[in-house]
């Protein structure tokens, strides 16, 4: 029988136990917003770590697990569709130079990114499901899958490197649910009890591929590339808290479940020690960001780790620095974004260092919105002034944008109604370790939403759109004065830019439709445009075309990764799902074409296309019409004088002058 004073006892020491547990350091949480410093702190001690996430966690836990997908924390935009940075990477030629074919759309020369399908110029390696196939796809006649490689892992993405392959494979936490949702739904979504694996496979007889090496590491992959000679992974984790997460159960966690862990060669140790983790100086959260430094010829090497506690949104390479940002929605300032980028620079050993951090007002797109050229950061990003909450007295350096025209936007820092959103461009320069704005333009097309953004040397490309299609041209020469050159206003828009040489982009995105019953706009069929841009002052329209009927669209639009142009041969090749010409938005066609569509390209006349390649495809239209773009996934591929369409069920072939006469092979289970 327990008496009174044993209750009041047990009350005592539970209350000291809790705090004894969650103290230990001074108070980390300062002011949060647009005043706080977006750079990153060391800890002192495991214990001040200790502390802070326990803080954190218990500051944090309510709002991250019950607002679901309506949760601010490391919020960020999903990814999507943005810009190449240069053509170079795309297209490949052996030794001898007798051979050319295209090889993963990458955003910037010498930084490779995974994907679900890899070319050496006579192989196909394919991702599968549960397996990797590797179908001979040169010479064309003799297209055939000669190996498979079974795994126990979903293989997502891999890496081409010499005569080996990096496979990443994702697994995420059982659950009870027919559907695979995150335990914590933000942007990148957080699986509590992910893992990452990376397996390393000897391709050198591509009939009989083999697993060389594995590593397992705690987190879902946020993104990865490959450059340097260096795999640089970038790892979210949402370290596993009790179920129920009391003050006293949080408080009572060790250090050593709040760390995430490697495995390998039957070993476990720590991915990240105490002294490599940081905390920004405004608090966001208790997930951790972890970025792993990895030698590409031996993934069991991890040359360099370093962990923020904090979330991950957007993520840009160079050649020479890894930038990771974390959007903040900060409800003392009226939700208006402020996205916090930090950099980590690679050293002489090619591994990531942090070295500086800032912040910009706005959210960004993608990873095309921010674009590093001669040691100046440029990010394009949208600024949303909510109406509902009021508007600020105190808006961060609104400004006004001259249009080319002499026309003036309004000057919203100085208006008495409510400010439209509106898109800036930032230029930051790295002074100590702060990330600096050296120059801006705000206030670009009031009221519109950024749709695509390119950084390309000194010269710079957005494309807004609400009801028309404006192309944005930029002078970026003069890191602290940028300026809007050029605008020009087409209908539709384009999601995708790609650069075609010197002097002319590639758009690719929707038509529009207007609805008659209420008046707004609709996406309508795919749309391809070519712009003249060798004079910024004034930008033109080579051609526009529009492709099959309402709900076209092209793959490009969700990753820029579909998009296979060959230069030098003036071919356009991508996957694209195209309904029936005619089609109303109330129809849905459910046997629309599934494939790859090649164009010639010219500068001077525009897009002619060439043919089409039926893609071998076995998927649901279910997936289709409510998952476009994702479910199964298709790209385009050269090879010489063959186009290819590829996607997990098979390959197509037919000679790029011939594309009637396709040959096909399906991938057995």
């Amino acid at each position: 029988m327990i008496n009174k004073p044993c209750l009041r006892t047990v009350g005592w020491l539970t209350a000291g136990l809790m705090l004894f547990a969650i103290a230990g350091c001074p108070d980390l949480q300062p002011p949060s917003g647009a005043d706080a410093e977006a750079k990153l702190v060391p800890f002192a001690s495991p214990s001040e770590l200790l502390s802070y996430f326990k803080q954190q966690a218990l500051s944090q836990t309510g709002a991250s697990r019950s607002n679901g997908l309506f949760g601010f924390g490391g919020l960020a935009a999903p990814a999507a569709a943005g810009v190449q940075e240069d053509t170079a990477g795309s297209v490949e030629s052996t030794d001898a130079g007798s051979l050319t074919y295209s090889t993963t759309n990458i955003q910037e020369v010498g930084v490779d990114e995974s994907d679900v399908v890899k070319s050496d110029g006579t192989y196909f390696y394919i991702a599968r499901g549960t397996t990797l196939r590797i179908v001979r796809a040169n010479p064309a006649d003799e297209l055939a899958e000669v190996g498979r490689l079974d795994l126990d892992l979903r293989v997502n993405e891999m890496y081409l490197y010499g005569s080996k392959l990096i496979l990443l494979a994702q697994r995420y936490q059982e659950s009870n649910s027919n559907w695979d949702y995150p335990e914590i739904t933000i942007w990148p979504p957080y699986y509590v009890d992910s893992n990452l694996t990376a397996v390393e496979v000897d391709v050198s007889d591509p009939a009989s591929p083999a697993v060389t090496k594995q590593v397992e590491f705690d987190g879902a992959l946020a993104d990865s590339r490959l450059t340097n000679e260096r795999l640089i992974l970038i790892l979210t984790i949402a370290p596993r808290l009790p179920d129920n997460s009391t003050p006293l159960a949080v408080g009572l966690m060790p250090l050593e479940e709040f760390m995430p862990k490697l495995r390998s060669a039957g070993n476990e140790h720590d991915m990240v020690t105490w002294d490599d983790c940081l905390h920004p100086a405004s608090p966001d959260g208790y997930f951790l960001t972890a970025v792993l430094t990895l030698d590409a010829a031996d993934i069991e090497s991890t040359l360099h780790s370093v962990a923020v506690v904090a979330g991950a949104g957007t993520i840009y390479a160079s050649t020479e620095a890894l930038y990771i940002t974390d959007t903040e929605y900060n409800q003392n300032n009226n939700y208006r974004e402020m996205t916090a980028i930090h950099k980590f620079a690679f050293d002489e050993n090619g591994a990531a260092q942090y070295v500086a951090s800032g912040s910009v007002p706005g959210r960004l797109l993608n990873q095309f919105s921010l674009g590093e050229h001669e040691g100046y950061l440029r990010v394009a990003t949208h600024v949303n002034n909510p109406r509902f909450f009021g508007w600020f007295d105190d808006v961060v350096g609104v400004g006004v944008a001259e249009t080319p025209d002499g026309d003036a936007p309004v000057d919203n820092a100085q208006s008495t109604s409510p400010p439209d959103d509106f898109n800036a461009i930032y230029v930051l320069g790295q002074s100590d370790n702060e990330l600096e704005v050296a120059g801006t333009i705000e206030n670009i097309a009031p009221g519109e939403n950024l749709y695509s953004a390119r950084f390309m040397g000194t010269r710079g490309f957005l494309v807004t759109f609400r009801r028309i299609d404006p192309l944005f041209t930029l002078d970026l020469a003069d890191p602290t004065n940028p300026e809007i050159k050029g605008e020009l206003k087409i209908p539709g828009y384009s999601d995708y830019l790609h650069p075609l040489g010197d002097s002319h982009l590639i758009g690719v995105g929707r038509a529009v439709v207007t609805m008659s019953s209420w008046g707004g706009e609709e996406p309508g069929a795919a749309q391809l445009s070519l712009f003249d841009v060798s004079d910024l002052s004034n930008p033109t329209l080579v051609q526009q075309i529009e492709l099959g009927g309402i709900h076209s669209w092209s793959y490009v639009s969700y990753t820029h990764k579909a998009f296979t142009l060959m230069p030098e041969q003036g071919l356009l090749a991508m996957p694209m799902q195209l309904t029936d010409v005619g089609t109303t938005y109330s129809e849905y066609d459910l046997d629309p074409f599934r494939g790859v569509v090649c164009f010639d390209v010219d500068t001077e006349t525009g897009f002619t296309e060439r043919g089409r390649i039926t893609a071998v495809d076995s998927s649901d239209d279910y997936y289709r019409l409510w998952y476009p773009g994702r479910y199964p996934w298709f790209r385009a591929a050269f090879i010489d004088n063959t186009l290819y369409a590829i996607s997990a069920d098979g390959v197509a072939a037919a000679p790029a002058d011939s594309l009637e006469d396709a040959t096909t092979i399906e991938l057995q289970e």
